[in-house]
């Protein structure tokens, strides 16, 4: 079973098409699953928004932090709770159409790790998000001594593999920090090219402060992973 982990602040306004555009891939697919999103103390009707989907949907079920724990926090409260042998994070953004996860779906059991890449990021996010991205690779694989194409996108791990580890990442870089620990442990694992949209309603959150600031200080620690 593929257990997706959802965490979501403050997207009321986007959290229906999201689950839409994910129910239609993975349906499509046939695949058995459970979706867990984790309301991270959203301000909004994020709360009331995800109760109702939960009752349209024997497949979801909520989680809601008692504070606001960021994104790699919500994760890991996710993961406590997931059933699944395999385990996947999707943004609550509707970043991705259903047919780019239908692509990823495609490969779903055949490789022992999925990882997104984006061949196309400089014309859809523009040079200011690409340089960005391109420069936090470019770092933590010659810290790393890694040859990681893409450290921040979706990904679908083993959740075998997931539970040898220690997470420590509580914002952004939570999943390139499971990267570093677990890749060793991937035989076979692909890259899966995919394109993502802008979001409908609101902006990323990945450009504040606090997370640059854990950025910087992830590259700092990725030395010891």
């Amino acid at each position: 079973m593929l257990s997706i982990i959802i965490p979501a602040y403050n997207e009321e306004k986007n959290l229906h098409n999201t689950l839409n555009n994910l129910e239609e891939a993975i349906n499509s697919k046939f695949i058995n699953h459970e979706i867990i999103i984790v309301d991270d103390c959203s301000t909004d009707n994020s709360s009331q928004i995800i109760n109702e989907l939960c009752k349209k949907n024997r497949n979801i079920i909520s989680i809601k932090n008692s504070k606001n724990l960021g994104f790699g926090s919500s994760f890991k409260n996710g993961l406590k709770v997931a059933k699944g042998d395999w385990i996947m994070m999707l943004q609550g953004d509707n970043a991705w159409n259903s047919d780019n996860l239908k692509k990823l779906y495609s490969y779903y059991n055949e490789r022992d790790l999925l990882i997104q890449i984006n061949s196309k990021m400089l014309s859809e996010r523009g040079f200011f998000r690409w340089s960005i991205s391109k420069v936090f690779t470019i770092l933590l694989n010659l810290f790393r001594k890694k040859k990681i194409k893409y450290y921040n996108g979706l990904q679908i791990h083993k959740k075998e593999y997931l539970n040898k580890i220690k997470i420590e990442e509580s914002q952004y870089c939570f999943q390139a920090e499971i990267l570093l620990k677990t890749i060793k442990e991937y035989d076979n694992f692909k890259y899966v090219d995919m394109q993502s949209q802008s979001r409908d309603y609101g902006y990323s959150k990945a450009f504040k402060l606090k997370n640059i600031l854990s950025t910087l200080q992830f590259l700092i620690k990725s030395q010891k992973y």
